[in-house]
């Protein structure tokens, strides 16, 4: 590209000296807007970053509480399976 500007810039008679500096300050403004838009990509990746991080942190949370619900199912379960095996003997006793 930059030869290109500097062929056309010759083909207009532009000296030397002066398309040089052209072609030297597109370059730099290239540069600048690369740069630009590079910083302001990491910057969003770096908001999607948070919010993956958050995320995580909300699915643990989740998991964390689904474990304690199975925790609590499994005492329940085991209690009722207890009082309908002890029912009848209990039924026994009482009589």
């Amino acid at each position: 590209m930059q030869v290109t500007l500097f062929k056309a810039l010759k083909s207009i008679k532009v000296g030397d000296d002066l398309a040089s500096g052209v072609v030297d300050q597109l370059g730099l403004h290239v540069e600048s807007v690369v740069n630009n838009n590079i910083t302001r990509v990491e910057g969003e990746l770096g908001v999607i970053r948070g919010d993956i991080n958050a995320l995580e942190g909300r699915f643990s949370g989740l998991q964390s509480q689904l474990a304690a619900l199975d925790s609590k199912l499994t005492f329940m379960m085991a209690v009722f399976g207890l009082a309908i095996a002890a029912g009848p003997i209990i039924a026994k006793l009482i009589r």
